[in-house]
């Protein structure tokens, strides 16, 4: 079947000339949105994990790859734990050389 403009799952249908720019804003929003993953659920059991590698890491200087959330995109960090302040629940990483 050939592709046209109406098409189901076509990006033509989108790509007119005359869109208002509220409609474009939404359209940007909607696309957003879309792409938003949800927070992961942590149970007690992988908590208690957590912290025991960033206790290792701590005390032995054993480097840790920890990702950190984004609705959007995730970021690896790789480093060794200098400080935990729990208080606050921060952790302060040493990173490595290559990263920025």
């Amino acid at each position: 079947m050939k592709e046209t403009r109406l098409t189901p799952g076509s990006n033509m249908r989108w790509s007119t000339k005359f869109m208002l720019p509220e409609h474009i804003e939404a359209l940007q929003q909607h696309t957003l949105k879309s792409r938003q993953k949800a927070r992961p659920t942590l149970d007690e059991q992988l908590l208690q994990d957590f912290a025991s590698y960033i206790q290792r890491s701590k005390q032995d200087k054993i480097p840790l790859k920890i990702t950190l959330f984004d609705p959007y995109i995730d970021e690896v960090l790789t480093g060794v734990v200098e400080h935990v302040d729990q208080s606050q629940r921060k952790i302060v990483l040493l990173l490595e050389e290559d990263e920025t």
